[in-house]
């Protein structure tokens, strides 16, 4: 297959200017590949940051295949990747992909949909005003408890409580007052 003749005037041939300076002689080599081959393709307008997205996935993917054929000729206790390595590395990353992005065929859709389609849907309410969904899916139920305590009782439990805390701990038998007792502060918050 020959290859379409470059055009040095076309906007697509051009280099995209970041920086301003000139690209390299290999990132330019690269460029004009990336170009000839959407040119292949039939691809003759395209704006000049797709060849550069474009440089950028297939580096991104030929490192990726050769971290994966480097990882299996160590494994198999070799000093140089072969061909046949970076073929698995290859086979890996499809299986890889295949394994995570394999959608189910049409029959087996229409099944799912049949099986989830088998179910009524539950009846709208004819009342008016805004239709929520049941009371168990709604997130507007309260989710707090009052306390309902009579405020006596609760200011004697307190009291109860703060003087346990004040009794000295007794000493059991073997210990020498290494321990120090246990004191505790009490910080009151009035408001108003």
């Amino acid at each position: 297959m020959q290859r379409p003749p470059l055009d040095p005037n076309s906007a697509a041939s051009r280099a995209p200017s970041g920086s301003g300076a000139p690209p390299s002689r290999r990132v330019s080599h690269d460029y004009d590949k990336i170009i000839r081959i959407l040119q292949s393709m039939g691809v003759n307008h395209f704006d000049s940051r797709v060849v550069s997205v474009l440089r950028q996935f297939v580096y991104i993917y030929s490192t990726d295949v050769l971290e994966r054929a480097a990882t299996v000729s160590q494994y198999a206790s070799k000093q140089i990747i072969d061909p046949e390595d970076i073929k698995f590395a290859i086979k890996l990353k499809i299986a890889h992909y295949k394994e995570f992005s394999h959608r189910p065929d049409r029959a087996t859709l229409e099944k799912w949909a049949e099986q989830k389609n088998a179910c009524p849907m539950p009846n709208l309410p004819t009342r008016a005003g805004i239709h929520l969904p049941q009371e168990r899916f709604c997130l507007n139920a309260p989710n707090y408890q009052i306390n309902h305590q009579d405020p006596k009782q609760a200011a004697q439990e307190r009291a109860a409580a703060a003087q346990a805390q004040q009794a000295p701990p007794k000493k059991r038998r073997g210990q020498f007052g290494a321990r120090a007792s246990a004191k505790s502060l009490k910080i009151v918050l009035r408001f108003g």
